[in-house]
Parts: structure tokens; sequence; C-alpha cells
């Protein structure tokens, strides 16, 4: 029994990393095994007779629709945790078939695929040291932003393993950060806890310099090994298992079910992902249910996950940390400087409590729809009162998040893009707020997730019309795809400083039910949610 790395999943999704002590899920989890130990391998691989994306397209079609005539063993599952990677199949490009499968599937029949970015176990040289022994010794600041430097000029080794470019796919990088606090003497820490990746995490971008990974989540500490070749110090991320997330680990000799272990990497952070997407799902049913609609019923119900997932990222003090030490340092230059930040941590790591919540000091307003190629939808905000005729720091969050058929022989791929505008087409929404660090917005419509945040706290005494207007606006990017519509799901927080935190929700939520209500009457093509 060597199924080490589907039972550390499992107690993943289900019960987190147990050093934290959090409290377990109590929806069922269903387990479709890809991975086999055969004798004479070390570690875990798919099986040498099976070809792998064959294996995931019937354990999927097993569940959604039934296979070889069988009844559907889970009809409404919607969320597939895929913590695998094609450790041989680097991203070069052109998308995979294992990618070009989870692609169709996703958008086919309504699925979240949360997909690991990979871990690249691979050295990598370190310009500064001179030994082994001066890596070591080094100063923790000093070595932490030489590893950083580093680790970006050896990316063009460091791609994402397939299927991890899968457009409609949520990928996930590995964070350095676990819940246990000590590193055992002898071992090199290579990072403090910045918020950055951990060394093996694979780094993006994906098909057509889309963002990828699309966000970060803990992953374990790596420890940092070295060794000196021709003179050169290389570096590589370790996983002895003394560090990392602590879960329930298989007994190779079968009678113990109580054994625990650390392990980190990609495929936990994916775990810990899936795990936030099905408190999400709670949240959501319950929401969509107050509405007297079944979710699990929507064309929508996958990119609303997706949406909520992402909607809690931020790069913070640590976009900040890497835009001081990524090239190219040139001020005019800072667009591919972002693009170097976005291989690393995509949008940042999910903030899961913003989402499920409630705080007075912010409101979250969920819109879901079916849009058709050039088709504009449009969202009106009212902007609170408590913004105005104040310098207190303002918030306004918009993530969009679709699902896109493909056509697996055009180098386009992608079949439909969505993008976040003003009433006029541009990107000027208000002019209470600007953008703050985080990835360009251009760079965002080259997948099927845009996330920007915009904030300020300059004196607005009034407002042009008191709303903030948000437009969707579609269009099929292949002339094959011009008479289809996409699902599409658009989140929106308005947030102000605590201590003006009285009535803003009441505010907005009251004004925002007005609205619907007349535009109920008037049959409207979108649905707003107020949660």
């Amino acid at each position: 029994m060597r199924r080490y790395h589907g039972t550390a999943m499992a107690s993943l999704i289900l019960h987190g990393d147990l050093a934290k002590n959090e409290p377990s899920l109590t929806r069922a989890l269903k387990i479709v095994p890809i991975l086999a130990a055969p004798q004479g391998l070390h570690g875990e691989c798919t099986p040498p007779d099976k070809l792998p994306i064959a294996m995931v397209y019937r354990a999927v079609l097993a569940l959604v629709t039934g296979w070889k005539g069988a009844s559907p063993k889970g009809e409404h599952v919607v969320i597939f945790n895929h913590s695998v990677c094609d450790q041989q199949g680097a991203f070069a490009r052109r998308p995979s078939a294992w990618a070009k499968l989870l692609d169709y599937l996703s958008h086919e029949y309504r699925l979240l695929f949360v997909v690991s970015a990979g871990n690249i176990l691979d050295p990598f040289r370190i310009d500064t040291y001179k030994n082994c022994d001066d890596f070591a010794c080094a100063d923790e600041i000093e070595r932490q932003i030489v590893l950083l430097r580093c680790l970006e000029q050896a990316k063009g080794t460091r791609q994402l393993l397939n299927p991890a470019e899968a457009v409609n796919a949520l990928t996930v990088g590995a964070m350095h950060f676990d819940g246990e606090p000590e590193i055992p003497d002898g071992h090199v820490n290579p990072f403090a806890n910045i918020g950055v990746t951990n060394l093996c995490s694979a780094v993006g971008l994906g098909v057509n310099r889309a963002i990828k990974p699309d966000l970060i989540e803990a992953g374990g500490r790596q420890l940092a090994a070295s060794e000196l070749v021709d003179s050169v110090v290389s570096v590589w991320g370790t996983d002895l298992g003394l560090v990392g997330q602590l879960s329930a680990t298989a007994d190779p000799f079968g009678g113990d079910t109580t054994k625990l272990g650390y392990s980190t990497g990609t495929s936990n952070a994916a775990a810990l992902v899936t795990r936030s997407a099905i408190r999400i799902a709670d949240t959501v049913e319950a929401l969509f249910s107050d509405n007297e609609q079944n979710w699990l019923n929507e064309p929508t119900r996958a990119v609303v996950l997706k949406v909520l997932l992402a909607h809690g990222c931020a790069w913070g003090q640590t976009g900040a940390l890497l835009d001081q030490t990524y090239p190219p340092i040139e001020r005019k230059c800072w667009q591919r400087r972002r693009e170097a930040i976005s291989r690393f941590i995509g949008y940042g790591r999910a903030d899961i409590h913003r989402i499920i919540t409630a705080d007075g000091s912010r409101i979250t307003l969920l819109a879901d729809d079916v849009i058709a190629h050039n088709d504009r939808h449009e969202y009106s905000i009212p902007i609170p009162r408590a913004m105005i005729n104040n310098k207190e720091v303002r918030r306004v969050i918009m993530t969009l998040a679709w699902s896109s058929p493909i056509d697996p022989s055009s180098m386009r791929y992608r079949g439909f893009s969505l993008e976040l505008v003003d009433e006029s087409g541009k990107r000027k929404f208000w002019s209470g707020v600007k953008p703050v660090l985080q990835p360009s917005p251009d760079a965002g419509r080259r997948g099927t997730l845009q996330h920007i945040i915009l904030e300020d706290k300059k004196l607005i005494a009034s407002t042009d019309t008191g709303n903030f207007v948000v437009n969707v606006q579609a269009r099929a990017a292949l002339a094959t795809f011009d008479k289809q519509k996409v699902p599409y799901a658009l989140a929106i927080t308005v947030e102000m400083a605590q201590s003006v935190r009285s009535d803003l929700f009441a505010d907005v939520e009251a004004r925002v039910r007005k609205k619907v209500a007349e535009r109920v009457r008037e049959r409207p093509r979108s649905k707003v949610r107020v949660g």
C-alpha cells in the first residue's frame, strides 16, 4: 500500500493541514486513483499500460454521465481536484492533449478542474556564492533576495507541467507556507513567511501568454539543498518529510490507519484550494436557494465557484517585494516586471474568509449569466454614501470568470474572449479609485479570468451619477463560435475602512434590492445577487 499521494490529497481536502486543527468538511469525497506503485519503483506513477488522459476521461464521464450504459456515479459533482501532472511534459506554447481534454470537459459539462501547476525538481544556478557553505551561512535576507532573483532567471526551464496550461481550469501554484513553526537544525529555510512560492513550484505563463498559475495557496515549506558543480553553486528544493503540511499517509504494511506524515508541493496547494471551493459551494448553494434556484442546475455553476475563489486574491506585500527584486528595473518597463511576477504568483493567494464571512465594511455582489458574441451586459452598483466627502481608504474589487469553448487545431485555441470595461468601452471605471500593484489588465484579457483591484483615499466631494458602472463585453475569438453563448460570473466587492463601516452594507443592499425588483418587472437578461 504505497498510495501516499492520494491519501494525502484526500486528507488535505477533507481536513486541511492537520497542524492547524481546522474543522473537517462534511461533504462526501469521491476518489478515483490514477496513480500506482509498480514493483521496483520507489515512487508512484500512472500505470505503464494505461494512457493517463484516457483514465481521466473515463473517470469524469463515469461520474457526470455514466460509462458504457451505467448510471452516473456523481451526477451533481462540480469540483474536480486534479493534483496530477506529467512530470516529463512541460508546457511549450501549444496546449497539450491533456489540457485540451480538461478544457473540453470543463466547458461541456460545467465543471471546475482545480489543477496543480507541477513541481520542478531540477537544480537552478546561484550566481552569488562561491561554495555551499557560503550559501548555507549567508544572511537570510540577502540569500532570500538572491534565490528570488535566480529563480526568475531560470524561469525558462521551470515551466508549468501539462495539463496546468488548461484555459478553463483553475491552476494553483504552491506558496512556501505551512502550519509547522520549526525548521530542523542543519537545514536551510530558503524563505521567511513572505508569501512567495516554494522552490519547486512551476511557473507560467499559459496558452497565448495567459496568466498562469491563476493563484497560489500554501504548499508547504521546502528546504534548500545545494551542491557545487564546475565551481558554480546549484540549489533545489527538497521534501524530506520533516516539515510541510501534516496529513494522513498510507501505511506500507497496511495495518495502521492513523499514520500521519508531512508533504509539500503544488498538489497540496491544489488540494487546499479544492477544500476552499467546497466551502464556497456551501455558501453559494444557500445563496441561490434564497432566490429559489438550484445552483447545481445553473449553466454558470462552475464559473461562479471560479470567480469567488479568485475574488479574494491580491499581491499585497509579496507583490511589492517582487516588484523591487525582479527585472527589468526601469520604471517604464512596469508591464514586463508585473508579467514576471504573475508567472510565479498569478493573482496572488486567495483569502476565502473575505468571501464566506460577513463584514459590515464591505459588500459583495455576485452576478451570473450567459452572453453571446458582441453582447455587452451592464451592471450598475450604487456608490456608498460613506465613500464621499472623506479621505478613508476605499476599495473596489472586480473579478470576471467565464468558460470558453476551444478549437484544438487553432493557434488562437480559446474560442471566446470576455472583458470588463466602463460605459465607453475603456477601463476608467470611477475617478474615486485607481489600480493597485497587480497584473496588467491587458494580461488578464488572455485567459478566462480577469481580476482588478482599485483603491484610493483622496477626497471625493461628489459623483456624477452615484453609481459604479461595469460592463461585461463579449467577443468570439473564432468565427466557429460566433453563434454560441458562454457562461460567466462577475463578483464585485465595494469596501471601506473599518472606521466608516456602520451603514455601508445596509446602504448598498437597499439600493441594489430596489433596482433588482425594477429589473424583474422588465424581464432582465441578468441575475444579480447580494451576499
